[in-house]
């Protein structure tokens, strides 16, 4: 598994975690919404990238993450 795809499933998985904690109401949309913002920060996501030519395959995964996050 890439460094990419290692990645991609930590930001899913706390995404996913996220959304089972607002549907369970332990946070508020708007908490949700900041925590979702905090992670999904391209730079930092690209910035976890050592190799250049993955940082492109990186934002094109960090564009899933964000639909992922963005379905309530």
């Amino acid at each position: 598994m890439s460094q990419v795809d290692q990645l991609t499933e930590q930001y899913k998985t706390k995404i996913l975690s996220y959304k089972d904690m607002l549907a369970k109401k332990e946070i508020t949309e708007s908490e949700y919404n900041e925590l979702v913002e905090d992670l999904l920060d391209l730079e930092k996501f690209t910035g976890k990238i050592k190799e250049e030519a993955l940082k492109v395959q990186a934002a094109k995964a960090f564009e899933a993450l964000s639909m992922v996050a963005k379905l309530l």
